[in-house]
């Protein structure tokens, strides 16, 4: 029996009409259904709690009061004792349902192909009124599905688990690009190259790295959001990674463009991107190995 956890039970996630009070955004962080409490991905400053690729526990109360050691003890996961779900038959019954009067509004309003949204399998939950993105797990097995309906709201049916977006056909061992989400997935593979999205700009660490050991790309691109947040959990990626690859590198998109799919999409020329990601000013990563001796059991190179 495996253990996880299902923050859908006691949680909601934020929206335009009802942001994240800690960041901000009107997506990806979730709020307590009593209110008392925030997980968000982008902002660890103020936090009580770091929860790995969920984000991070903010509790909202005043510091120090006894509402807030109160809520400490009462913020919790439900955990459910359950055998995973087989995703695999959602994922072909929202495949069966989309229509190409559907897919061709959904390339206008992304800007990319229907090439690369079939290399993500991208379907119609019709249940949910909503575009379906499956991610996977790094061995490949889908793990949840990520909804995004017409107005760009993003959220994930409900059991699904964190994973990663990642095309059909795609071997992993040359340059590989590593995008935030999948629409920025289905617009690098436009622009000719092997990626793969991560779920959330601080989200899917552990599943990339495992998915890196796997496939051994001969380099790594990691391309970040413009936002700070973006380009910090782009950063601590591409950190993580710089043992396991020859050559990793960060950019950040041109100013005054967000991400892939807005850099693609304005450019409106693959060759210029091209260009544009080759020279882009590439953030330098530092990292350190640490060399045991055998004479005294430790130092450092």
């Amino acid at each position: 029996m495996i253990t996880h956890c299902d923050p859908f039970d006691n949680w909601s996630r934020v929206s335009k009409e009802n942001r994240c009070p800690i960041c901000g955004k009107p997506d990806w962080c979730l709020l307590s259904n009593d209110g008392s409490a925030v997980i968000c991905p982008r902002t660890a400053e103020g936090s009580v709690r770091n929860l790995g690729d969920a984000g991070y526990l903010h509790l909202l109360s005043n510091p120090g009061s006894d509402r807030q050691r109160s809520q400490r003890n009462s913020v919790r996961f439900t955990v459910r004792n359950d055998q995973p779900r087989d995703w695999s038959s959602t994922v072909a019954s929202c495949r069966e349902v989309r229509t190409p009067r559907m897919l061709a509004a959904l390339i206008r309003n992304l800007g990319v192909s229907l090439t690369s949204l079939d290399r993500l399998c991208v379907g119609w939950s019709v249940d949910h009124d909503a575009w379906a993105f499956p991610m996977q797990d790094a061995s490949g097995n889908v793990c949840g599905i990520r909804l995004r309906d017409f107005n760009g709201r993003k959220r994930s049916i409900k059991g699904s688990r964190q994973g990663l977006f990642v095309p059909s056909e795609i071997s992993g061992d040359k340059e590989l690009l590593i995008c935030e989400g999948p629409t920025d997935t289905a617009a690098s593979l436009d622009l000719g190259y092997e990626a793969i999205g991560r779920p959330s700009c601080n989200g899917g660490t552990k599943l990339i790295e495992e998915w890196v050991r796997n496939h051994q790309p001969e380099s790594v691109i990691v391309v970040a959001d413009a936002d700070l947040p973006g380009q910090h959990g782009a950063s601590k990626l591409a950190t993580t990674l710089a043992p396991l690859v020859p050559s990793v590198q960060m950019i950040v998109p041109p100013e005054g463009i967000n991400d892939v799919r807005e850099w693609k999409k304005i450019r409106k020329c693959q060759e210029s991107v091209i260009k544009e990601i080759q020279e882009a000013q590439t953030r330098k990563i530092m990292w350190r190995v640490k060399v045991v001796s055998e004479g005294d059991g430790h130092g450092d190179q």
